[in-house]
């Protein structure tokens, strides 16, 4: 190779190397990751409240009173002088008496509402009453009471006075129970709160 053949190579290799050393290599990009969208959250449905029902409040019971009237029927409705009383029912504690006036009226107050025996007195004599062969009670609900003093009594079901009387006559002469007096018994019998109750009785006379 001649001089000037080299000068060419030369010249041809430093135009190579300088072109190398203006390259500037492009960076390496890196792949920008695509946004994974989040899950979304499953709404749980929130609890509905189950309203809580206000308990109501019970009434105090309030002092009650009973009035009415007894009648003596035999055929014609007419007053009966008597006393009513009200007690309880197992033990025979008097809760409160009510004597009639000349009309048969009678009143009771300041009693406590509840069940009560309600002993209506028919007679204290050991006979029936004048112009009556015997004396029925308003219906077969009733009873016929036979009270001793104020903490023993029996009653009789399905009765009339005259069985009560006949019980009696046929008591032994040991015996220490006299009777007292001689009722009609209803059982059970309800008086509300807070009013005055009313309760009319018709005994019945069973004329000779």
């Amino acid at each position: 190779m001649n001089n000037i053949s080299k000068s060419i190579v030369f010249s041809v290799l430093l135009m190579t190397l300088a072109s190398c050393n203006n390259f500037t290599p492009k960076p390496t990009e890196t792949p920008i990751p695509t946004a994974t969208s989040l899950p979304t959250s499953t709404n749980s449905p929130e609890p509905t409240s189950t309203p809580t029902n206000t308990p109501t409040e019970t009434p105090i019971p309030q002092p009650a009173s009973l009035t009415g009237t007894i009648f003596l029927s035999n055929g014609n409705v007419k007053p009966l002088t008597s006393s009513v009383e009200l007690r309880q029912k197992d033990s025979f504690i008097l809760i409160g008496k009510g004597d009639t006036d000349s009309n048969g009226v009678y009143k009771i107050e300041n009693i406590d509402p509840g069940s009560y025996a309600l002993w209506v007195l028919i007679t204290t004599k050991s006979e029936t009453i004048p112009g009556c062969r015997d004396i029925a009670p308003p219906d077969s609900s009733w009873r016929i009471g036979i009270k001793f003093g104020e903490d023993k009594a029996i009653t009789i079901e399905n009765a009339y006075l005259s069985k009560a009387l006949l019980l009696m006559a046929n008591m032994p002469p040991s015996s220490d129970l006299k009777a007292q007096g001689y009722f009609a018994v209803l059982e059970g019998f309800e008086l509300a709160s807070g009013i005055e109750n009313e309760m009319d009785v018709t005994l019945f006379c069973m004329q000779n």
